[in-house]
């Protein structure tokens, strides 16, 4: 467990931290919509306009955030366009760390009352927010998968550069005639409630980045706390677009297979010392 802590001091991003935790607190929200990015930019237009419907049908105050981790600044005019709200993470680091974009969003945001964790590259129609909301109450549960299934559909080529274009709208295409996913990890799309996302300690950024199951760790937290519900009654889908799958080099499958190693023996054996340590860590920043 000492070599686990020592990594986790190692990599904390304290400076950034202090950074946040020094600007103004931001305005009390009832949720928040943490979205990390790096690269793929022609995804985010079409995911803050199908968001954006979905809050124009939610009577409560939501705000987005894009959280931007790269080496310089692709999304913030889009952001500006779009009218949301944007943070930039300047880093020459070779791999994503989506789970220091995570966390950088909800101390930003610490105020709200829920977060939504929700990658850019899936959608969602209308009802999407107010399916959430009628869940949670329903099952009483401060987690949930956004969606009602460990998978998501797929719009192929086609469908995704007419949706990119403007020339089609999600509502238009029938569910029946999209692909469905293999079973995939939990993440993608998660909404916790605030103070069980700090009660866990947030994401592992320090842990897990690049291709990596830090989406699985945090679900492994919560579930280690409480139940995580489900988007099922009524039900919510989430709609992948299509871009090429990624062919990891030998580098990237080595830091892989690393992480799934690393993930494998800190969930059997220090899942409850990290919560642990990860609380006080994160609490030092709210």
């Amino acid at each position: 467990m000492e070599t686990i802590k020592n990594i986790i001091f190692e990599n904390l991003q304290d400076k950034l931290y202090q950074r946040i935790k020094k600007k103004k607190p931001n305005k009390k929200y009832w949720l928040t919509i943490i979205i990390p990015v790096r690269g793929r930019v022609e995804f985010l237009t079409p995911l803050i306009v199908s968001l954006k419907k979905s809050i124009c049908n939610y009577n409560r105050k939501v705000n987005i955030i894009v959280v931007e981790e790269s080496k310089t600044s692709q999304h913030k005019e889009i952001c500006k366009i779009n009218n949301v709200d944007y943070f930039f993470i300047e880093s020459d680091n070779f791999y994503f760390n989506k789970s220091l974009c995570n966390n950088s969003g909800a101390i930003l945001y610490k105020n709200s009352e829920y977060f939504l964790f929700h990658d850019l590259d899936c959608l969602v129609k209308d009802d999407f927010i107010k399916n959430i909301f009628e869940n949670i109450e329903k099952k009483g549960v401060n987690c949930i998968q956004t969606f009602n299934r460990r998978r998501v559909l797929y719009f192929n080529e086609e469908q995704t550069e007419k949706i990119k274009n403007g020339e089609i709208q999600i509502n238009e295409i029938d569910d029946s005639d999209l692909k469905v996913g293999d079973c995939c990890a939990p993440g993608g799309s998660i909404l916790i409630k605030n103070s069980l996302f700090f009660e866990v300690g947030g994401y592992d950024p320090e842990l897990f980045y690049g291709w990596s199951p830090e989406d699985l760790f945090f679900w492994d937290k919560i579930e280690s706390m409480e139940s995580i519900g489900i988007t099922d009654n009524p039900k919510n889908e989430i709609y992948h677009m299509y871009h090429k799958p990624q062919n990891l080099n030998k580098e990237q499958m080595v830091n892989s297979e690393e992480k799934l190693n690393l993930y494998e023996s800190i969930k059997k054996e220090y899942l409850t010392e990290i919560i642990k340590i990860k609380k006080e860590i994160i609490g030092n920043y709210i």
